[in-house]
């Protein structure tokens, strides 16, 4: 056995190994602190030198960016900008050659036109009803078995025909003329988009602005109770005061669409 001094020697060796096991965890963790300060340190100046270079990689890219878009602006007004200039002067200059050219021919045949209809409404028509009035009340002596009736009436038809024909057809071929000459001067209406499209850019952002607005904007409690009102149906008291009124004055809330109608009806009968 080996002797290790009696108590006080065991004591001092197991201090001493303590001593020794506590040096040897501060040496490696002295170590370790070390390393990771090392490594951190390394670690830094590799995300350093990449931040470096990717922010000159940036500057490259915005000057090549930069001088690309400086290309394009120069393009833009110095080639695109003076095309674009000379077309739309180009356009003008057509479309103000085509009115002085066709514009006094459009307005003759409006005014021609204009005369024909103030002639076939204050002549024509008031002639016109009545034969029409007489012919209802032939067709009527027709259904009744009278013969000669009949006859009248397709006579009538006949006149009817004759008075009628050569002034609408006179007016047809003017509005064809007239379409036909308008088309000349729009150029089928290039014009026309051309300047909504103009317009349509210069107020783009309020367009916008009211589209969008218009799509979520709620409506009012006035504006919905308004709503309400117009599309409110007519009782059958409002229904009858509405015909009494047609019937003695040939007005109030029916008389355009009762109007509407009878001269659909009249040319149905004409028609047949």
């Amino acid at each position: 056995m080996v002797d290790i001094g009696g108590g006080n020697g065991f004591t001092d060796i197991l201090v001493s190994i303590l001593a020794e096991a506590v040096d040897y965890i501060l040496s490696a963790l002295t170590y370790v602190w070390g390393w990771i300060q090392q490594a951190t340190k390394v670690i830094a100046n590799y995300l350093l030198d990449l931040a470096k270079t990717f922010a000159k990689s940036m500057q490259a890219i915005g000057r090549f960016f930069a001088r690309i878009w400086g290309w394009l602006k120069r393009f833009y007004s110095e080639v695109i900008k003076p095309v674009l200039r000379k077309i739309q002067e180009g356009i003008e200059w057509l479309q103000r050659t085509l009115k002085r050219i066709f514009g006094p021919i459009l307005e003759v045949l409006q005014k021609l036109r204009k005369k024909l209809q103030e002639f076939y409404t204050k002549f024509l028509k008031p002639i016109l009803d009545v034969i029409d009035a007489l012919r209802l009340f032939l067709r009527g002596l027709a259904v009744l078995g009278v013969d000669w009736a009949k006859e009248l009436d397709a006579k009538l038809a006949r006149l009817q025909q004759l008075l009628s024909e050569p002034i609408l057809l006179a007016i047809k071929r003017i509005n064809e003329l007239a379409g036909w000459i308008d088309r000349i001067m729009t150029l089928n209406g290039l014009f026309q988009r051309l300047a909504f499209l103009r317009t349509l850019g210069a107020l783009r952002r309020p367009v916008i602005r009211w589209a969008w607005n218009s799509q979520s904007t709620p409506l009012s409690s006035g504006e919905v109770e308004a709503a309400k009102r117009r599309n409110k149906p007519r009782t059958a008291t409002e229904i009858k005061a509405g015909i009494e009124e047609y019937a003695r004055y040939e007005g109030g809330p029916f008389a355009p669409r009762i109007n509407e109608l009878r001269t659909s009806m009249r040319s149905r009968i004409r028609n047949l």
